[in-house]
């Protein structure tokens, strides 16, 4: 075939086939009715399709547990060391399990009554937030396996207790359970030497605070020796519950030094109330320096301390949050139409000004 009769072939082949606009209506009309069938087959006869309803999270002591698939609340079971705890049961894994906010009682996180039963390191797990915590395996006198988790906060030790019946490994509903725990309000603390220590530090602290406050107005009021006596006392009794508390958790130099700057405090109010009960002024007078000289050590020490604690709360991973999944809306469809339109419109402005430029 020539040129010529190529081109005439081409053109006669564009006159006859079916016209671009008449392509795009209904390409576009297609589209709106399947939009409109759609909708009204979906409103009618099938029945909508919506996501999961989320399990719903439940509060428990100044704790938040998502609870997961195939777990309930139930009746807690007794575990050692846990006191007011929120009870729950996987009947088809046979399990129960425990979860309390507990105060920090040893460097191990594990509360006093479990610690002998702790015969491993433990593992590191993370929470679905993003943080971590401690997972021990502890053999319990049955035969029966013990699971329990620890997440170090400022606020104490969100602990789960997780009991199966059997001894072999860890089940994964506990740990399934354990990952949805949140203590909303306070500031979480990587598991580590000194996570006891920073956790319990808040709250010992505030006591302290408190019982310094009270007892120095009593002290600063009394005009008796007893009274005097009984103030310095007290102020020395406070410090020393605080140093007992703190003492046995220290793991970095700048806990034990806050530790040892509270017993020093302690016993500098304990010299203090001897020399007013013994009615001697210039040893009262001396005694008071001394007690001045410890307190300004001690809010050198505390101040240590709570630089140390701002680093451990910095150093916990921030929560993770999941993008949230985006469903298919009636605003999509009115965007693909405009699209078709849009399309169209193009191809068919393009047609025409190759039409014109094209040789009859």
């Amino acid at each position: 075939m020539s040129a010529a009769g190529a081109s005439a072939a081409a053109r006669s082949f564009g006159r006859d086939s079916l016209p671009v606009a008449t392509v795009c209506a209904l390409v576009v009309a297609g589209a709106v009715a399947g939009l409109l069938l759609g909708g009204v087959a979906g409103d009618r006869d099938l029945p909508a399709v919506r996501p999961a309803a989320e399990p719903q999270p439940v509060a428990h002591g100044g704790l938040r547990v998502q609870v997961p698939e195939g777990w309930t609340r139930a009746a807690a079971v007794s575990v050692p060391g846990f006191s007011r705890p929120l009870g729950l049961r996987n009947a088809d894994a046979s399990l129960s399990a425990v979860v309390e906010r507990l105060p920090a009682a040893s460097a191990t996180l594990l509360p006093p009554a479990l610690l002998n039963t702790a015969r491993e390191r433990p593992a590191e797990i993370r929470l679905d937030s993003g943080r971590r915590a401690w997972r021990y395996r502890l053999q319990r006198a049955d035969g029966s396996l013990l699971v329990v988790y620890a997440a170090p906060t400022t606020g104490g030790v969100a602990t789960v207790a997780c009991a199966s019946p059997a001894a072999a490994g860890v089940p994964r509903a506990c740990d399934t359970l354990a990952r949805t725990l949140a203590v909303p309000g306070w500031q979480p603390l990587e598991p580590g030497p000194g996570a006891a220590f920073f956790s319990l530090l808040p709250a010992t602290v505030a006591e302290l605070e408190a019982e310094r406050a009270a007892g120095s107005t009593e002290l600063a009021a009394a005009t008796r020796a007893a009274a005097q006596a009984a103030a310095a006392d007290g102020l020395a009794g406070a410090h020393r519950a605080a140093a007992a508390a703190l003492s046995p958790l220290a793991g970095e130099p700048r806990q034990t030094a806050a530790a040892a700057a509270l017993a020093a405090t302690a016993s500098a109010y304990t010299a203090l109330a001897r020399t007013a009960s013994a009615r001697a002024p210039r040893r009262y007078a001396v005694a008071s320096r001394a007690v001045s000289a410890a307190d300004a050590r001690l809010r050198r020490a505390m101040a240590g301390v709570a630089a140390g604690a701002s680093a451990a709360t910095r150093a916990a991973p921030s929560p993770v949050r999941a993008p949230a999944a985006r469903e298919w809306s009636g605003v999509d469809g009115a965007f693909v139409l405009l699209a078709l339109l849009g399309a169209c419109a193009i191809f068919l402005a393009a047609r025409e000004a190759h039409d014109e430029s094209t040789p009859g």
